[in-house]
């Protein structure tokens, strides 16, 4: 069974980030043999002086193939504390069938301000696993949040894909789509198909996930195409 598993607000000022921690998070249930993990996303809510976060306002969520989600579901809360950060709001979803709604919330976590209590309302009804594991326990909604953006296929950076975290240089379109495991490299036109060409990656390679495919996106500067740090999400 897949589930997926959303992770917020882990961190404070100067402890690892909740991106960081999303994917050491992934690692540990690797680890404990209870599956398979199939990538970290990094996903953008919103930023408002009105909201309280610690840098940029950005939750996490795993894909996660298990037989166990109980196993799963306490690993992930050992995890949380033995990893708590003193001033951090932690909050922790773990959903089996992420419905549309969820979606819905997490696109509307991107443009206004949620409440505790639509998100728990919105766990129970939907049936996902959603927890407070210290401080306010505000990240309940970042949480809750990753898990419907991620669910749609649609959204996010992958913070950690294949090879990608490893590669460095140019490399020309196919070394780079062999080395990251990527479904594809795109430009402003669409998928570019040459695979000779070749790209600076700045060394940094982050696909989006769109379409529900690992896209890494690129853009011509002067003579050459070149890896993007940002793009829609």
């Amino acid at each position: 069974m897949r589930i997926l598993i959303g992770v917020d607000d882990t961190d404070n000022e100067t402890s690892i980030g909740t991106g960081r921690f999303a994917r050491d998070l992934s690692e540990a249930l690797v680890k404990a043999g209870l599956g398979t993990a199939h990538g970290v996303t990094r996903h953008q809510l919103l930023v408002d002086s009105r909201i309280p976060y610690t840098s940029h306002n950005s939750a996490a969520a795993i894909l996660f193939e298990t037989s166990d989600v109980d196993a799963a579901a306490r690993c992930c809360r050992g995890f949380y504390a033995d990893n708590f950060h003193s001033g951090s709001d932690p909050g922790l979803c773990i959903a089996e069938d992420a419905c549309s709604c969820l979606t819905e919330f997490g696109r509307a976590a991107q443009r206004e301000i949620l409440t505790k209590s639509q998100a728990f309302d919105l766990a129970y009804a939907s049936g996902c696993i959603l927890e407070e594991h210290g401080g306010t326990g505000d990240g309940i909604i970042g949480a809750l949040a990753a898990v419907g953006l991620r669910a749609c296929r649609d959204d996010g950076r992958y913070l950690d894909y294949g090879g990608c975290r490893d590669i460095q240089g140019t490399l020309t379109v196919s070394e780079l789509l062999s080395r990251s495991g990527a479904d594809g490299v795109c430009c402003g036109d669409g998928i570019l198909t040459e695979e000779n060409a070749l790209v600076d990656t700045q060394d940094w390679v982050r696909p989006e996930l769109v379409s529900g495919r690992a896209v890494i996106m690129v853009e011509r500067r002067d003579d050459r195409w070149i890896t993007l740090r940002k793009h829609k999400h």
